[in-house]
């Protein structure tokens, strides 16, 4: 059976995380075994992991992952994701959202999981310098990217 994991900085309301949930649903009905990686929500921010439940999707919470930039956080995001990923050894990682792409990408690189994917949901313009540049990084590794509009792939492929 072909495993995949999908990696979501959070599941709060809003449209990447209905995409990832119910892409994630799809996969498990398709014969793979597909698992959710998702990090903590942001203060006042809205919980969609009933989602994950209605439609059947493991979801495993990676402590550090998280919408706010902290090293500390940081540090245990990436290694936890690798221990997780080094465990699982899915034939694809997924990511979407910032941290998860960030960290995603590179615990997976590093584990030496060779299909890597990211779907990049917004254009993250005014998110200021330091994750504008890594977003820049982060986005050269993956195998394949898929942007949800033709106005994210223009700005990605600047």
């Amino acid at each position: 059976m072909k495993k995949i994991v999908r990696i979501i900085t959070r599941l709060c309301v809003g449209g990447p995380s209905i995409h990832t949930t119910l892409l994630s649903g799809h996969f498990n009905k398709e014969g793979w075994e597909s698992k959710l990686y998702v990090g903590s929500l942001a203060d006042k921010e809205a919980d969609m992991s009933y989602l994950a439940k209605e439609y059947n999707v493991d979801t495993i919470y990676i402590e550090g992952l998280g919408r706010e930039i902290s090293i500390i956080d940081d540090i245990k995001a990436i290694y936890n994701i690798y221990k997780f990923l080094k465990k699982e050894k899915p034939d694809i990682v997924h990511t979407h959202l910032f941290g998860a792409d960030f960290f995603g990408v590179f615990a997976a690189k590093y584990v030496g999981i060779k299909n890597i994917v990211s779907t990049e949901h917004n254009l993250n313009k005014s998110e200021g310098i330091l994750k504008n540049f890594a977003k820049f990084i982060s986005i050269r590794f993956p195998k394949r990217i898929i942007a949800i509009s033709t106005a994210v792939k223009n700005y990605i492929n600047k």
